[in-house]
């Protein structure tokens, strides 16, 4: 570990000596703390938390009256180097209450801003150190949201890449009973285990060009990925999983963090349960290939609500 410590700080001095990259330019600079809690608004009932380390973490979450999330957080996003100083180097940021600015409004507030089409987005700016990012939860009145993170890049002169590691607890009127379809060639097929699956690019022009559904009876969710696609962007991956309160996060250690999630898939079924859906994609910065690398990430999943 103190290997690993002597890398952080020789990897921030790295930052602060060879990064002239500009902190995340899309951030209205008319900004107010916002503090009412729940959120209610055109249709949307949203409780809201600036957890200890997850970020904006969202829970019990209705649209019309109907329960549609149970809990919603960004876990934390795995920043893997190839390789650095002759060796593996990885790190997992995550977004704390602490780090959360500037000013710095920690550990009840967040952003608040009025989108157009009626819509509006809350928002949290955090200063991991090395890095920026910045946690966008956006609602809209028909119903659809958004689950983004705008990543400022940055960092040493190496190839590296950013993987958010984002979780959802449906609740799809209730916790129990619900079903998650995938978009395939034969149409929407359920799936019964708990598995992981790639996005095969494969969308449904009918229900708005999305690859999947977590369902109970005439409701659901349909969402799929929402991700600028840059020249080494890597397709995104869910991981369906029946929820289980203790399957968050193994630990907050890079070396003992759980980095494709697998260990949470052990053959529980999906089928009629309380189902929760990560989903992870990689988003490059390498100097030497892309010359877009001014440009910030934006990475997340787009939502839409039907039959509420």
């Amino acid at each position: 570990m103190k290997g690993r410590r002597l890398l952080r700080v020789l990897f921030v001095l790295c930052v602060t000596a060879l990064s002239t990259l500009p902190i995340l330019s899309h951030i209205p600079t008319a900004r107010a703390v916002f503090s009412n809690n729940p959120i209610v608004r055109s249709g949307w009932t949203i409780p809201w938390n600036v957890s200890l380390d997850d970020g904006i973490q969202l829970y019990n979450v209705s649209y019309n009256g109907v329960l549609l999330l149970r809990d919603a957080r960004l876990a934390g996003i795995i920043v893997n180097y190839y390789p650095f100083y002759n060796q593996a180097c990885y790190f997992y940021d995550e977004l704390r209450s602490a780090w959360i600015g500037p000013p710095n409004p920690a550990p009840y507030a967040l952003y608040y801003d009025n989108l157009t089409a009626g819509g509006f987005q809350i928002r949290g700016y955090y200063e991991v150190p090395g890095y920026d990012y910045q946690q966008i939860w956006r609602f809209y009145p028909d119903g659809h949201f958004l689950a983004l993170l705008q990543i400022g890049r940055g960092g040493c002169n190496e190839i590296h890449y950013y993987e958010p590691h984002w979780r959802l607890d449906f609740a799809i009127g209730s916790d129990v009973r619900n079903i998650i379809l995938q978009y395939q060639t034969v149409g929407w097929v359920p799936i019964r285990q708990e598995t992981i699956l790639n996005d095969t690019g494969m969308r449904d022009s009918s229900h708005m060009f999305t690859s999947w559904e977590v369902a109970q009876g005439s409701r659901g969710v349909f969402f799929t990925p929402t991700d600028i696609q840059e020249t080494l962007w890597t397709p995104g991956t869910i991981i369906v999983v029946q929820d289980h309160a203790n399957e968050i996060e193994k630990s907050h250690l890079p070396d003992q963090v759980d980095q494709d999630l697998s260990s949470y898939v052990n053959g529980e079924s999906v089928f009629r349960k309380d189902i929760a859906v990560w989903y992870m994609s990689r988003h490059y910065d390498n100097p030497f290939l892309q010359t877009n690398l001014a440009a910030p990430v934006l990475t997340g999943l787009v939502f839409y609500a039907s039959g509420y």
